[in-house]
């Protein structure tokens, strides 16, 4: 492929280079996604390496190279072949193999979760404020979040990631909040596939004012039990300084709501909305945990993403004129699960149901 116009930089240099995406699917082994078709992304040399280079910094132990936001291995090795080669977590039944193919046709294959998928997708469509160089209009400069009045307040920090805890602990000491091991105000806790966050809400009942926890996508279930124990709000991880913020605040407002038992998303009511929302229809074979975990992941921590009626809602803190841009971003990270729409709540409309008839 020659193009002149790399998407990731966004300079006009040849883009010779193409970073190749093969969704698949567990069926008793890793065969073609019939829902997904996959994409190519074209890119010039330089992004290649420097896409490269991220995925390889993940698995690093020191987190030398990484970006905020970024996936990270923690303290997990590459043991089996289909692990996740950026993160090293095991995949839930869907994934990805990625290959950067030079002008010469060589391959260089990586085998991905969904999250690192969508990560590197993201990236590749367009990594200039990541590297500086440029800002999305509706995102404004990379790692610019509004800062509320969260001074003093006591965090306990119980996050396994290495990574995530050392971000979330600058995140919190640049506001003024103090980080203990006491009864605190907030309790941020992370979900896990043996159930710890439940355990942990359970246990510090009465304790902390409000619990959050942040949960990668295999910890549904414990995820869900938090909820029900009584957590307040929760977030994905990896998370950004800015998704931090956002749940902090939600969590310090009192705010407490209903919870959909597939997504773990709120339960929206359109009455209550005041502006344009960004309507996502899931489409057949798609995941709704999944497709929720990934529109929060990609979203500003400051945009709403909640359940309704059999469609996700996203709420963007943006004008309405910037909105269709919005839902053409997302739609890049979450190709083939779902079509956006922009509408006013009153004309949010359910999917159509076809009933069997016997």
């Amino acid at each position: 492929m020659q193009q002149t116009g790399c998407p990731c930089c966004g300079r006009a240099l040849p883009a010779d280079w193409e970073l190749d995406i093969r969704p698949v699917r567990l069926y008793r082994e890793w065969r073609p996604d019939p829902h997904r078709t996959g994409s190519v992304v074209p890119l010039c040399e330089s992004c290649a390496e420097w896409l490269g280079g991220l995925a390889a910094a993940a698995r690093a132990p020191d987190g030398t190279h990484r970006v905020l936001g970024g996936p990270s291995a923690g303290n997990r090795k590459l043991v089996f072949e289909d692990q996740c080669q950026v993160c090293c977590e095991m995949p839930a039944g869907k994934a990805a193999r990625m290959a950067w193919v030079s002008p010469t046709g060589r391959r260089l294959e990586l085998f991905a979760c969904t999250g690192c998928e969508a990560w590197l997708t993201a990236l590749a469509s367009d990594g200039r404020t990541v590297r500086g160089s440029g800002d999305r209009e509706v995102d404004g400069p990379y790692g610019n979040w509004p800062h509320p009045n969260l001074r003093g307040l006591k965090v306990h920090l119980d996050v396994e990631d290495h990574a995530s805890r050392s971000l979330m602990a600058e995140t919190c000491r640049a506001m003024g909040m103090e980080l203990t091991s006491e009864p605190a105000d907030i309790l941020i806790t992370q979900a896990t596939a043996a159930g710890h966050a439940a355990r942990k809400v359970r246990e510090r009942r009465g304790l902390d004012i409000a619990a959050i926890v942040v949960a990668g996508l295999r910890a549904k279930r414990d995820l869900a039990q938090a909820l029900e124990a009584g957590a307040r709000c929760w977030a994905t991880i990896p998370v950004t300084p800015q998704q931090l913020t956002a749940v902090l605040s939600r969590a310090s407002r009192g705010e407490v709501g209903s919870w959909d038992a597939e997504t773990c998303l709120p339960v929206l009511h359109t009455s209550k909305l005041d502006r344009p929302v960004v309507q996502c229809d899931p489409l057949p074979g798609t995941d709704l945990f999944e497709l929720g975990w990934l529109l929060k992941r990609f979203s500003r921590g400051y945009d709403e993403v909640g359940w309704h009626d059999g469609v996700i809602l996203i709420v963007p803190r943006a004008p309405s004129d910037q909105l269709t841009g919005v839902a053409s971003r997302l739609s890049v990270l979450v190709d083939g699960r779902c079509t956006f729409a922009v509408v006013n709540p009153r004309d949010v409309r359910p999917p159509a149901r076809f009933e069997a008839a016997g």
